[in-house]
């Protein structure tokens, strides 16, 4: 098949390798970034672009005129859409692909176009670690043709939490596209690429004054576990961090009780032993006694406990103390109110003026159907036009009366 080859560099000896890589995966890509250029070959990643620039025109450029590319593999890269993008072109380019292992990663998870490539280990970095990756550039073809005519290009990658934020942003959400969007945003927490903008959507979802009652039970319960995931990654620092704790004094050791000898025979003592009491009873058997130094443990909150002190045993605690005693907690529960029915106010209507107050009436009733069911604009839609209406009723079915009044007054004046 013909095709169109990049211009050759006179006298290029080294390739021009593209690196596709997750941004949590920057402290490798620096370490194959040198190992790269010790090789004498030209390493690109998308980190070279200003914010200015047509950023994947760029990288797709780039991709095309590449000799090969290299693949940071880890759990982040395979969950990268801007990655899996880049792949799949380069792919279509029929341009070599060499994944470097940077972090484990379970060979049932591995895409199909990745699980049937030589993976090169580069988790326990060795001497053959780096002649296996020299010998892979140096199979690599300089400027090979490309196919014509060229693979459509993939369209920018853009996150789906944009398109969450955009739904964020209308005026009334209904039941469905609450908890829908709550359970994307629970999935993105657990991704750490996505951690903080799924964590700041939250908080404009619970914000909400739409918001139902169940969803801002589920956030909290949301919120609730990602924070014991942020707690079970990180490593236990509270304890350096907190203020070192006394050291524990050391129980008295308890007096030994001298063994009976026995007599010649062994059939009775030749002394009676010690009476039994606290002093001389064995360490097992003898009655705890509290020691003041001893260190208090952590509640499970997190916060110190007081110390016993037996100066003002009984005594109440000053108020100090008494605020550590458990830590403060926050039922935050957000519930947009049901617009109010208008019910009375229709009634009023239909007697002073039955055609206007049975249209009140009727957007009245309208009002708690719609809103059990979701549809909280229509529910404040309806309670809208049951006011308009119930006040219209109100106001004609007055003056009506009041006009029939008067002309009765007047004619039984004249008669």
């Amino acid at each position: 098949m013909s095709g169109t080859a990049a211009s050759p560099s006179p006298g290029r000896s080294g390739r021009r390798v593209f690196i596709s890589y997750a941004r949590e995966d920057q402290d490798a890509l620096n370490d194959i970034r040198a190992g790269i250029s010790a090789l004498h070959h030209e390493a690109w990643v998308d980190s070279n672009l200003d914010g200015g620039q047509a950023w994947w025109d760029v990288i797709l450029e780039q991709i095309r005129s590449c000799d090969a590319m290299i693949l940071v593999l880890s759990p982040s890269l395979i969950d990268s859409e801007a990655a899996t993008r880049e792949r799949d072109y380069a792919r279509r380019l029929r341009k070599p692909l060499i994944p470097l292992v940077v972090k484990p990663v379970r060979s049932d998870l591995l895409p199909p176009d990745i699980a049937t490539l030589q993976f090169i280990d580069y988790t326990n970095r060795t001497p053959l670690t780096g002649a296996q990756l020299a010998n892979a550039l140096f199979s690599v073809p300089t400027d090979a043709a490309l196919p014509e005519p060229l693979p459509d290009p993939p369209a920018v990658p853009v996150s789906y939490l944009g398109d969450l934020a955009a739904v964020l942003r209308r005026e009334v959400l209904s039941a469905d596209e609450q908890f829908s969007i709550l359970a994307k945003l629970r999935a993105s927490l657990e991704r750490p690429r996505e951690h903080d903008a799924a964590a700041e959507l939250l908080g404009v979802l619970e914000g909400r004054r739409d918001l139902l009652h169940q969803v801002a039970k589920d956030i909290e319960r949301v919120r609730q576990d990602d924070t014991l995931r942020s707690r079970s990654s990180e490593p236990a620092t509270a304890a350096a961090d907190s203020e070192p704790a006394p050291t524990p004094r050391k129980a008295p050791e308890a007096r030994k009780t001298p063994e009976p000898i026995l007599a010649a025979g062994g059939h009775s003592p030749t002394s009676q032993a010690a009476p039994a009491t606290a002093q001389n009873l064995p360490q097992a058997n003898r009655p705890a006694e509290p020691f003041v130094g001893n260190p208090q443990p952590l509640n499970p909150g997190g916060f110190p406990q007081t110390r016993a002190n037996p100066a003002y045993a009984g005594a109440p605690l000053p108020p100090q103390q008494q605020g550590f005693r458990q830590p403060p907690q926050d039922f935050r529960f957000v519930q947009q109110p049901a617009p109010p029915q208008r019910l009375a106010l229709s009634i009023i209507a239909l007697v002073l003026c039955i055609p206007l107050g049975a249209v009140a009436l009727y957007f009245s009733t309208q009002v708690p159907g719609r809103w059990n069911t979701g549809n909280q604009a229509g529910a404040i839609d309806a309670s809208k036009k049951a006011q308009l209406w119930g006040w219209i009723g109100i106001g004609v079915g007055g003056l009506f009366w009041f006009v029939s009044f008067a002309n009765a007054l007047q004619t039984s004046y004249y008669y």
